[in-house]
């Protein structure tokens, strides 16, 4: 659709262990991740389907407390 690949994307929460028996299976069968990354508040392992939808597999990491009170205010700030 014109959009880069990670625009329109399919995300699945994961243990550390599923992300590994993903990325074992997917090995197996000779497909490399698209990329892996540590966002900080959660840890991605990204693949691409045969119809180039990027397919994600994210395990929260410890340490990120939400506070909805500062999401709604980031929320209610105006765009500059």
């Amino acid at each position: 659709n014109g959009r880069p690949v990670w625009v329109n994307h399919c995300a699945f929460g994961a243990t550390a262990e599923q992300q590994e028996a993903a990325r074992a299976r997917m090995s197996a069968a000779g497909i490399e991740p698209l990329m892996e990354v540590d966002h900080g508040w959660c840890h991605s392992l990204y693949y691409l389907d045969p119809n180039g939808i990027m397919v994600e597999f994210c395990r929260d990491t410890p340490g990120f407390t939400p506070d909805p009170v500062a999401a709604k205010r980031a929320l209610d700030e105006p765009v500059i």
